[in-house]
């Protein structure tokens, strides 16, 4: 009788869905506005640090803040503030596309990132759009709040500094 060559394999299984799902979850958390559920400042940073052009495609950082926003905050209180905030978020949001992401800074500091425009004239187009749709009347508890907006841009390749400098160039336009 001939000896018979047993090979023997031991494996051991573990479910890590949950783990998975956890570090998902963390994730989201860590970059997204929990009042607008855009996404938030630190997800800006990381995403402009990586979508950095190639210097073919002309991007275009926005930068705006709601006019009047501490006068309703004060005068409504922060519920309304917030509410407020949401429904901007909300209005902004439906901007979301392939070529445009936006974010919520904090306060009522709102970004975009507007990628691949053929020209600046394009960007020009995008910042009256959303002069357009956040400047009408809000309607809050029955109650009508009218805001406007500060609004600057800085375009990308053309001004190649880093997030916070693009953010602050963006401000001061």
């Amino acid at each position: 009788m001939t000896a018979v060559d047993q090979k023997h394999v031991v494996a051991f299984l573990r479910d890590i869905t949950v783990r998975k799902l956890a570090e998902k979850k963390i994730q989201e958390l860590a970059f997204t506005d929990n009042l607008t559920g855009l996404s938030n400042r630190n997800y800006f940073e990381k995403f402009i640090a990586e979508a950095q052009p190639d210097g073919q495609h002309n991007s275009a950082v926005i930068l705006f803040d709601l006019d009047n926003f501490k006068l309703i905050n004060d005068t409504r209180g922060h519920f309304e503030g917030d509410k407020l905030l949401r429904k901007v978020g909300a209005l902004i949001d439906k901007f979301v596309s392939t070529k445009i992401s936006v974010f919520r800074l904090g306060g009522d500091e709102f970004a975009m990132l507007l990628c691949d425009l053929s020209s600046e004239e394009e960007a020009k187009e995008v910042l009256g759009r959303i002069v357009d749709t956040v400047a009408r009347p809000i309607r809050l508890d029955g109650q009508i709040a009218k805001i406007g907006i500060s609004i600057g841009y800085t375009l990308v390749p053309l001004d190649p500094s880093e997030p916070d400098v693009l953010l602050r160039h963006a401000d001061q336009a």
